[in-house]
């Protein structure tokens, strides 16, 4: 958990003040408690989707990335899948929004 805290540290924009706000409140609720493991399971696993990948979802997808729990992008527009899927080649990429809600999350 500290290790992600402190690769966000490095260099802080507004996107990465959101989910380096989002990882201190999380630690804060698992300090001292037994479910540490399962923070660290969070952080360690690669499970965030995330849907639009237009003005700020492209930052977001970047520092979620970066993290090493981004999973699958969902977005409409195959121009903006293309980059995507160039940009990030370890993510899956796909338009099937109703895949996604089905459980369906890409690779």
């Amino acid at each position: 958990m500290t290790e992600a805290i402190a690769k966000l540290n490095k260099s802080v924009t507004p996107a990465k003040a959101g989910v380096q706000k989002f990882l201190k409140r999380l630690d804060s609720r698992f300090r001292g408690n037994d479910n540490l493991g399962l923070l660290q399971l969070a952080m360690t696993e690669r499970n965030i989707v995330l849907i639009g990948a237009g003005y700020w979802g492209k930052n977001l997808i970047r520092n979620f990335h970066q993290l090493g729990v981004l999973k699958t992008i969902c977005d409409q527009s195959s121009a903006i899948r293309q980059q995507m899927a160039k940009d990030y080649p370890d993510t899956a990429v796909t338009d099937d929004f109703n895949a996604l809600l089905a459980g369906n999350r890409g690779t």
